[in-house]
């Protein structure tokens, strides 16, 4: 699924006749970067070290064949080891210009995954793992959200719930399941940024389906109803 817009949804509520959540915008990669996201980085040794968006699931590389479900579509971002062949350990993925005007209670909803539960490897060391942010206006990066190992030394990568850079949360797996994080503020224009760090082989990190959930203004329900009223006439004409 590429990213659809507000109208989209205008179904879902104007047939409720009042403002609800739900998901007015989606990114799950199924197109190459460029106008709707963007990374920093895209690099494949063709062994364990690469950032890139790949087939998903992909069985080609057996760095990225552990993760077979959950994904949206055909297509995520994989990352791995990403200083090993000279690159910055912390590599990102930008959903940018998101349009916010007239909408209030947003959530980011993102799904990740991670490899969990190998006992003959450390897994993911102090540093590694995700962190998600929110940017409205271009006035500046917020934290909303990180996935960490929960001891140093290595350990899987578990949400961490009070901001202490430590998961204490619910642990990543190779199932590819769906979290969300309030975004705070109104504006024109959000980007969500995903900063995905790795710094040794064993260490995937993996990424799909972004989306942004949020409830319209009055306004903006009312600029729905009518825009779904004439697509309504259209489809009986």
């Amino acid at each position: 699924m590429k990213s659809f817009v507000i109208a989209g949804a205008a179904a879902i509520f104007v047939a409720a006749g009042t403002a609800s959540a739900g998901i007015v915008f989606q990114e799950s990669f199924e197109t190459a970067p460029g106008s709707t996201y963007t990374m920093s980085n895209q690099f494949d040794d063709g062994f364990f070290d690469f950032f890139d968006r790949f087939m998903a699931p992909d069985n080609s590389n057996a760095a990225r064949d552990d993760f077979q479900v959950g994904f949206d579509g055909q297509w995520a971002i994989f990352g791995q080891d990403h200083d090993g062949d000279g690159f910055n350990p912390t590599q990102s993925v930008t959903v940018g210009g998101i349009a916010i005007s007239g909408l209030t209670s947003m959530s980011a909803v993102i799904s990740f995954g991670a490899l969990n539960s190998e006992p003959n490897f450390n897994n993911y060391e102090t540093g590694d793992g995700f962190k998600i942010y929110s940017n409205i206006d271009s006035a500046g990066m917020t934290l909303i959200g990180e996935f960490a190992p929960n001891i140093t030394g290595g350990s899987d990568l578990y949400l961490d719930t009070d901001g202490d850079g430590i998961g204490d949360g619910a642990r990543l797996t190779v199932e590819m399941t769906d979290y969300s994080f309030a975004i705070a503020g109104t504006g024109s224009s959000l980007d969500i940024i995903i900063e995905m760090t790795s710094t040794s082989s064993f260490e995937p990190l993996v990424l799909d389906n972004v989306r942004l959930d949020a409830i319209p203004t009055p306004g903006v329900l009312a600029l729905l109803g009518i825009s779904g009223l004439v697509a309504s006439r259209r489809r009986r004409a």
